[in-house]
């Protein structure tokens, strides 16, 4: 006898008044499976949803993928569920599933990126308007002096720029998942970009008939180096030496060619 019509007969149909769902699981048993609505929810350590997010957990019948959050009935047991999302660290893990109508996993993924806490100021300590760019031409405004702003973990440079101040290129070290504080002073400009030019605004000196700079100017030569690192569309530029009219045209030709 098949009392159930399920094609599993009585002696050995542990449930003969309940026919089987043949679904691919324990379909000899006789007895219809127990599954248990399984949701999926994935968040990061704010308990924000995370953009862009592939969840995959792992069926009797295959996998199911499915973008952010996912609902899948499975039945009682350990199944494998795996996130991705860009910047974040991947995760894995074994969910036990027990019998019940529902049953809520809640995953956070861990970042690969922290936030900057970026303060900048004259010399004086008083706020100014600036911008800062990452490594990855990512453009962030320091507007009254102040910017907040997401980086990539680990080792980071800056370059800080503000209207008549030196632009300054900073490193910092990023910890995922954590605010890392960043204060700048910006000093006077003492070199700027023009339509034309990068104009000095003061003079460079050597000593007395040689090519070899002061050690005065080296700060000077490096706001001039800064700029060129802030200002990437300039692609070439014209050096030019200068000389006084002591010693010969020739001795002075050779020297301002030294100098430049």
């Amino acid at each position: 006898r098949d009392s159930d019509g399920d094609g599993v007969l009585d002696p050995e149909d542990a449930c003969p008044d309940q026919p089987e769902d043949m679904d691919g699981w324990l379909d000899t048993d006789g007895c219809p499976d127990v599954t248990t609505q399984v949701m999926v929810t994935v968040q990061n350590s704010k308990l924000e949803a995370v953009a862009d997010t592939v969840t995959v957990v792992g069926t009797h019948a295959g996998d199911r993928t499915g973008g952010g959050d996912l609902t899948v009935d499975l039945h009682p047991g350990a199944w494998p569920v795996k996130v991705s999302a860009p910047r974040y660290a991947p995760h894995e893990e074994t969910i036990t599933v027990p019998e019940g109508d529902t049953y809520q996993v809640v995953v956070t993924l861990d970042p690969l990126f922290g936030e900057v806490q970026l303060v900048v100021t004259d010399l004086e300590g008083n706020p100014i308007d600036a911008s800062a760019r990452g490594g990855d031409g990512t453009l962030h405004d320091a507007r009254g002096g102040s910017a907040r702003f997401e980086m990539d973990a680990g080792p980071q440079t800056l370059m800080v720029q503000a209207s008549g101040f030196s632009p300054r290129r900073a490193p910092v070290s990023v910890d995922a998942g954590e605010v890392t504080e960043l204060a700048l002073k910006l000093a006077p400009a003492r070199a700027k970009v023009t339509k034309e030019k990068i104009e000095i605004l003061d003079k460079v000196f050597f000593d007395t008939a040689k090519a070899s700079i002061k050690s005065a100017s080296f700060s000077m030569l490096d706001d001039v180096a800064a700029l060129l690192d802030a200002n990437p569309d300039i692609k070439s530029v014209r050096v030019e030496g200068h000389t006084d009219t002591r010693g010969s045209a020739r001795t002075n030709l050779r020297l301002s060619q030294a100098r430049a």
